[in-house]
């Protein structure tokens, strides 16, 4: 078997702000050197762009946090999933692998059938859903896809459902 270690480059651009909500515990990212990070609170999802902030989120779930969702507090993240409703972009950072999301759990009466149509159901109503196996994939998947959706609307490439950067609100 061959095993790559590929590390992605992941250029910031000038005037991207990566925003982190303050009740975001534990984050990914750290402020230390990073000037283009800050801690702000979001309405909805754990981080987003400075100035998008109504516009692009993305809601990160440990697999105890996915599996209260689907099962228990699925009540209140469907209310959550209404208010992501009208987001451009939205996604839905796993930690953990698909296998370990459909791996019976002691601490989870969830159903292995339950966990895959409820994120089906996600699927279907906009949520762009990664597995990350380890923090740093995580990390990676976060930037990378926040930053693209940043550069995208920067040059005014067409992003579905989206208004390029200079048509879109203050």
């Amino acid at each position: 078997m061959i095993i790559h270690k590929f590390i992605p480059q992941i250029k910031i651009p000038d005037g991207f702000v990566l925003v982190i909500d303050t009740r975001e515990q534990m984050p990914l990212f750290q402020l230390v050197n990073k000037p283009w990070i800050i801690y702000k609170k979001l309405d909805q999802g754990d981080y987003s762009v400075l100035g998008f902030e109504d516009k692009i989120a993305i809601e990160r779930k440990s697999l105890t946090d996915l599996l209260n969702v689907i099962g228990v507090g699925r009540n209140r993240f469907e209310k959550e999933i209404t208010r992501l409703k009208n987001y451009w972009w939205k996604g839905l950072l796993i930690e953990g692998t698909e296998k370990d999301v459909y791996d019976m759990h002691t601490y989870s009466s969830v159903h292995p059938n339950a966990r895959y149509h409820s994120l089906a159901s996600f699927e279907i109503r906009g949520f762009h859903i990664y597995y990350a196996e380890n923090k740093l994939k995580a990390k990676w998947w976060v930037l990378s896809r926040l930053v693209k959706l940043y550069n995208h609307l920067r040059e005014s490439k067409d992003i579905e459902g989206v208004s390029p950067l200079s048509k879109a609100p203050n």
